[in-house]
Order: C-alpha cells, then structure tokens, then sequence
C-alpha cells in the first residue's frame, strides 16, 4: 500500500494532500499526539493530528512509494509552488519498530549532518580557480593542509556533526587568511 504520512502544520498538509491523492496515493496528516506509536502504527492507524511543535522541521514519511514515483511527485509540488523541504524518509523494516520520535529525532539529526557535509564541500569548491602561488608559502601550505582534511573526510564517509564542524572551521578559517593577504 502506497502511502505518505505529513508530519507538518495542517494548513500546509491540505495544500499537499489533494495532490498525492491524485497520484493514488493514500495520505495522512500525523501530530505530536503519535510521537509514542511506532512507526509501522503510524502507518497502519488513521489518528487525527493535533499539532507539530515537538519537531521544527516538517517530514514526509513514505511507503512502498519509489524513487521515480518521488521524483514526479516533487516536481508536481515545485510546479505548483508547493516545493516541499522537510526532511523524507522512507519506512523500513529496520525503522517501523521505532517510535515516530525516535525516527524523526534521527532522520534529523541525520539532515544535520548532511546539511554540513554539503556546506563543506562548496566550501573546498569555492577555492577552484584561487591561485594558491600568489600565497604566502604558510598560508598557502594552511590552506591546502585544510582542503586535503576535508576532502578526506568526506572521501571517508565516516563523519558526524563535530567532525564536519571541525573541519568546516579549520577550512574557514584557512580561507580567512587567505582573503586577508590577497586584500
């Protein structure tokens, strides 16, 4: 059974619901009042949604709904200027004994760490075409130290939060003095 559950304000939900229900979709809108249900009871009971305060984001929690079936839908929203920007994710069988909390807690956190690893990157991108001669050898020897740091960070895909941070700094602050001596 195809389906899409909103954890969002319900306001913005019955702008989308109309949309998924036209691309046979069943759709529901869940609260805080699920936070404690498991995800598979999410899925599998109608509860009437009674506010999204726990939670500053909004989710789109899916079933059996694929990549290309997602694609059209947000490409749908976007041309209606619906543009959905919460965080999706899918149900699982790993994630449907969690409690709906627990799931967004973790997609989340999860977002977090993305969002960083991608301020990341365009951070070393920023430096293509920066004439790393016309640096001082200290500043220009920082600099690359930083940038070889954070593409092996990301290369790894073993990070989290603290050390995209730390990295994210480190480049910065390389950066930083670059500016002030090319200034």
């Amino acid at each position: 059974m195809k389906k899409i559950v909103f954890y969002l304000d319900e306001t913005v939900y019955q702008q989308y619901q109309p949309i998924v229900e036209a691309k046979g979709f069943l759709v529901a809108l869940v609260g805080d009042e699920s936070l404690f249900r498991s995800v598979k009871e999410v899925f599998e009971t109608d509860v009437k949604a009674s506010g999204h305060e726990a939670f500053d984001e909004g989710y789109m929690l899916m079933q059996e709904i694929s990549d290309t079936e997602l694609t059209v839908l947000l490409e749908i929203f976007e041309e209606k200027g619906l543009e959905f920007e919460g965080i999706k994710v899918m149900r699982t069988e790993h994630n449907e004994k969690w409690t709906l909390q627990e799931l967004l807690f973790e997609t989340n956190k999860e977002h977090q760490v993305m969002k960083k690893a991608i301020l990341l990157e365009t951070l070393m991108k920023s430096t293509n075409g920066m004439d790393f001669n016309a640096l001082p050898k200290e500043v220009e020897t920082g600099l690359k130290q930083a940038l070889m740091h954070a593409y092996m960070l990301l290369s790894s895909g073993q990070f989290d939060a603290d050390s995209l941070e730390n990295a994210l700094q480190e480049l910065s602050e390389q950066l930083k003095k670059a500016k002030r001596v090319t200034h």
